[in-house]
């Protein structure tokens, strides 16, 4: 018998993660293996969904293949509604930490904003990554849809959006959460370091993704009034 009749790599290590693309993957879920730091995040995470102000976002830093994609796919699933994924990542989460998982399945669904790093402006991408989040969430539910969502599409639609319309339409889609009782916003940006490369390169000098950034941290640390 030879070495490969004894190994067997599951096909979901066989490529890397992309959070757009395998947010709700059961599959890329269920094969998570949480790690001591990745449970100490998830465990930050938790102690921050109170409404007291503390900081909100975090970096997560390592070399390719250590799973920081993953992570945020697997966090995105637990704070979902109550889908397949969602009841994956409990069960997952629940075999490392119980106490943890429980903290994370009494949490509201909530809104979740996934966008993976391109060259080109953050603003431009940001803007799509609402539209998708916030016509999901709203998705099926009955009731007039606030307004947010369509100021939303319509920016979409637009050149040159400028950076504070945008953080408007992210603080006007956290009130409309709010009025429905959601969970609240999140933000899962992966590759980050390609919106701040394409903005260097740019002859004009405009750093829209490094106020976008700075304001959305922001926001998340002061927590909503």
């Amino acid at each position: 018998m030879s070495l490969a009749d004894r190994i067997n790599v599951k096909t979901c290590y066989t490529r890397s993660t992309n959070v757009e693309r395998d947010s709700g993957s059961v599959a890329t879920i269920a094969a998570y293996h949480p790690t001591t730091r990745g449970v100490a995040v998830l465990k930050d995470v938790a102690a921050a969904l109170g409404k007291d102000n503390q900081p909100r976002a975090w970096s997560l830093i390592g070399p390719y293949g250590s799973g920081k994609s993953t992570f945020g796919v697997f966090l995105h699933a637990l704070l979902g509604a109550k889908d397949r994924a969602a009841t994956e990542a409990a069960k997952v989460l629940r075999k490392r930490s119980p106490g943890l998982a429980t903290r994370f399945r009494r949490q509201k669904p909530w809104c979740r904003v996934v966008l993976t790093g391109s060259p080109e402006p953050l603003s431009r991408r940001l803007l799509t990554a609402l539209d998708d989040a916030a016509s999901a969430f709203w998705q099926g539910r009955s009731g007039r849809k606030p307004r947010v969502l369509q100021d939303i599409r319509d920016a979409t639609t637009q050149q040159d959006v400028p950076e504070r319309h945008i953080l408007a339409l992210v603080d006007a889609l956290q009130d409309a959460l709010e009025r429905i009782g959601a969970g609240g916003l999140l933000f899962v940006l992966d590759e980050l370091g390609k919106f701040l490369e394409f903005e260097v390169r740019q002859p004009d000098g405009h750093m829209g993704s490094t106020y976008l950034l700075q304001e959305l941290a922001e926001r998340t640390y002061l927590g909503r009034k």
